[in-house]
């Protein structure tokens, strides 16, 4: 890269960077050269919070099961629960591109008004990272976790399973289950830097190291 390449790339970083913090607080890191690292990157479910309803995600509804998507959340009014896992399910249908030795943080609430066990996770012809939950009724539960997959996986799609899960608690009677972006977090998934885990958030950055960051965060974000 020619110097004149070097000192734009400088400049584009420091103001994409400028506005996020400008938006809300992030972790960051600023290095000799006087480049802003933010810790975090842009969030990766687009209409994560269903305010353009259901654009971008995918339900499956059995039978007389249906979904609404308002104030925020998917909810799915289950009169049966059905007899296989993805009997009812809701899919961020977009997909994601996962990148291996990346770590990606997914937060998100979820409510069911009866006792109830719910999976999810990523699921793509082949549960790359599924999880297990039993939910109380009546008791919106945040949920939130990191997971690095160990191989490059294109277009996988997280999954909300709803229907009857093996060895779990699966009601008989009609209830609702609701899915949220988190509240507290504001967020559904996001990816976190690999270069700067386990820096503190005050720490120069030395010089010798500031091209080749600021090359490995081109070709990791944008």
């Amino acid at each position: 890269m020619t110097r004149k390449g070097k000192v734009w790339l400088h400049r584009i970083l420091s103001l994409a960077v400028a506005t996020v913090l400008a938006v809300q607080p992030v972790s960051a890191l600023v290095s000799p050269m006087g480049v802003v690292y933010a810790a975090e990157k842009k969030e990766l479910v687009e209409n994560g919070d269903f305010s353009s309803g259901g654009t971008n995600w995918y339900a499956n509804t059995e039978g007389e099961v249906s979904v609404s998507y308002d104030d925020g959340s998917a909810l799915f009014n289950i009169p049966q629960i059905g007899n296989l896992d993805w009997s009812t399910y809701l899919k961020y249908d977009k997909g994601v591109d996962l990148k291996n030795g990346q770590e990606y943080e997914i937060s998100f609430e979820v409510e069911a008004s009866v006792d109830r066990t719910i999976q999810y996770g990523f699921d793509d012809n082949g549960r790359l990272d599924i999880h297990t939950k039993d939910l109380t009724g009546g008791e919106k539960k945040e949920i939130s976790y990191t997971f690095t997959p160990s191989a490059d996986y294109s277009n996988y799609h997280y999954m909300f399973y709803l229907g009857s899960i093996t060895d779990g608690n699966n009601p008989s009677d009609a209830h609702t289950v609701e899915i949220s972006i988190s509240v507290s977090r504001q967020q559904w998934m996001k990816a976190v830097a690999p270069e700067i885990q386990g820096i503190a958030a005050t720490q120069a950055i030395p010089a010798t190291q500031e091209m080749a960051l600021l090359q490995k965060w081109k070709a990791t974000f944008w």
